[in-house]
């Protein structure tokens, strides 16, 4: 997986004069000690809060001043209960503040895994794929003793800047007149790369630009295996954008996956997916947009009907 970490709230400095009008609330930072979610953060739903009267959780540890401990902050807890990229609105009212979504991994602690900070009055907007799991949510301020009032939205991202969002026949129509030949009998080689709005099977998540022509000059059963570096999901169609003929995915902790179908005389078309983000960025501060890219291998064969 290619990723592009960029250093985090650079453009968010504050001069000394706009930092100013902040009251010094806090002095001296606290021991941080991480609590469960006090808030639940409601897809579709807009939450307001003021930072002035904390939570008293850890904080954040992507702010651009100060530390974790600092005891200003609001901790949301936010389930997911279905793979999708998913657009958090944060718009810090009268402090420069920063959202931080936080997800649980093995061992202590938790991994950042999206921050996004704003000026009073300005909003930022953070856009991730997420599976299902339960997620935090911090709302903190982005230097020392920055706290105020603000409103926190989520919703689901379905614009063409999301990583998990339907095909777009534009982009798929060149893969399929590019496509490689699939004859039975043979297997195929490829390296599968994530891609916004592009082949996407319909038991897959993230769409790539894995597609493979099957070329047929009469009525057969054709049995396609595949394997890969990661949870595949393959697919026939009978047509570029038509609907699939067969979907099946591997299942959880799983490599390989087997479709059967009988096809017509004609040109199918095998798209090849994920069913899984990518790994994590385990620096933990940056945006991470789950990309994914990995080897895989596609065996071919006709099988008696």
């Amino acid at each position: 997986m290619k990723l592009s970490p960029a250093p985090l709230l650079a453009a968010l400095l504050c001069a000394l004069s706009a930092c100013a009008k902040v009251p010094r609330i806090n002095t001296s930072p606290d021991t941080p000690v991480l609590t469960e979610p006090k808030r639940t953060l409601e897809l579709g739903k807009v939450s307001r809060g003021d930072t002035r009267s904390p939570d008293h959780s850890g904080g954040s540890y992507c702010k651009n001043g100060g530390r974790v401990g600092q005891d200003l902050d609001h901790l949301y807890g936010f389930e997911v209960r279905e793979a999708a990229s998913y657009r958090f609105e944060f718009l810090p009212e009268t402090f420069e503040g920063v959202i931080q979504i936080q997800q649980k991994i093995k061992g202590p602690g938790r991994l950042g895994i999206g921050c996004k900070g704003a000026h009073a009055g300005q909003k930022a907007t953070l856009s991730l794929p997420l599976e299902p799991d339960f997620y935090w949510v911090i709302v903190d301020g982005n230097l020392w003793d920055e706290a105020g009032t603000y409103t926190l939205r989520v919703d689901r991202d379905t614009s063409k800047t999301a990583v998990i969002r339907p095909e777009e026949p534009a982009l798929v129509a060149p893969l399929c007149s590019s496509a490689p030949l699939l004859r039975p009998g043979e297997r195929a080689y490829g390296e599968f790369q994530s891609k916004s709005g592009g082949a996407r099977a319909s038991c897959g998540l993230l769409g790539g630009e894995s597609v493979h022509r099957l070329s047929l000059a009469a009525p057969a059963r054709i049995r396609l295996r595949a394997a890969a570096h990661f949870q595949p999901a393959l697919e026939i169609r009978s047509g570029c954008h038509d609907k699939p003929v067969v979907c099946a995915h591997a299942d959880a902790g799983q490599y390989e996956v087997e479709v059967t179908a009988d096809l017509p005389a004609g040109d199918h078309f095998v798209v090849l997916d994920s069913t899984r983000l990518g790994d994590r960025n385990t620096s933990g501060s940056h945006r991470d947009e789950g990309r994914l890219a990995g080897l895989y291998v596609i065996d071919a064969e006709e099988v008696a009907q």
